[in-house]
C-alpha cells in the first residue's frame, strides 16, 4: 500500500494515469479530539505515550472523510502527514480499516524535528520529482503554514478546520521523530 520515506519516494509507476490528491492524517481525515482531551487537556501533565499508543482508535472526520472517498474515485490518493515514521505501521492499519485508498503514505523522517510545514514541503517536493508526469490537483492539511507553503510550490491546498488543541499534535510529532 504505500512506501517508506525514509529515502526518496521510488518514481511511482504512471499505471492509472490518474492525478493526485494529498491528504493530512490528524485534524483532516483522522479525529483525534479524544485523544487530545484524553491525554493533553486534562491531566496536568500531558501524557504523549498515551496519546500515541492510542492513534489508531481516531475516528474519521465524516466530512472530510467522505470527500476524500469521492475524490479516490478520480484521483490516486497520497497520504503526507507530520506523524514520525516510527508510527506508519499504526497509521497503514487505521488506513486499511477505514479502507482510505492511499496509494502511497510519506510520514516525517526519523530523527527530524523542524515544523511540520519544513518537513512535510520536504517531502512535496520529493514527490513532485517522482510523479512520471501526474499532477497534484489538490491538497487537504488542517495546517495554515503547511498549506502556504503547498501553494508556494504550486500546489492548491484547502485548509480543513481542526481544534486548536490539534495543533499542538505538531509540536509531539517534532519531540517524537528522533
Amino acid at each position: 500500500m504505500a512506501t517508506s520515506s525514509r529515502t526518496r519516494p521510488p518514481r511511482a509507476k504512471n499505471t492509472t494515469g490518474r492525478d493526485i490528491v494529498i491528504v493530512d492524517m490528524d485534524g483532516t481525515i483522522a479525529d483525534a479530539t479524544r485523544r487530545e482531551r484524553e491525554f493533553l487537556l486534562k491531566p496536568r501533565k500531558k501524557n504523549w505515550p498515551g496519546f500515541f499508543r492510542d492513534m489508531e482508535l481516531d475516528p474519521p472526520i465524516p466530512a472530510i472523510f467522505n470527500h476524500v472517498m469521492k475524490l479516490s474515485r478520480k484521483y490516486d490518493i497520497i497520504i503526507l502527514t507530520g506523524r514520525p515514521e516510527k508510527y506508519r505501521p499504526q497509521t497503514e492499519r487505521w488506513l486499511k480499516k477505514h479502507k482510505v485508498p492511499a496509494e502511497r503514505v510519506l510520514m516525517r523522517r526519523k530523527g527530524d524535528s523542524r515544523p511540520d510545514y519544513e518537513a512535510k514541503t520536504d517531502l512535496l517536493r520529493e514527490l513532485k520529482e517522482s510523479l512520471l508526469g501526474r499532477k497534484i490537483v489538490l491538497a487537504l492539511d488542517d495546517r495554515e503554514p503547511v498549506c502556504a507553503e503547498y501553494t508556494k510550490l504550486g500546489v492548491k491546498c484547502i485548509p480543513v478546520a481542526s481544534s486548536a488543541a490539534n495543533q499542538l499534535i505538531n509540536e509531539a510529532y517534532r519531540e517524537m521523530a528522533g
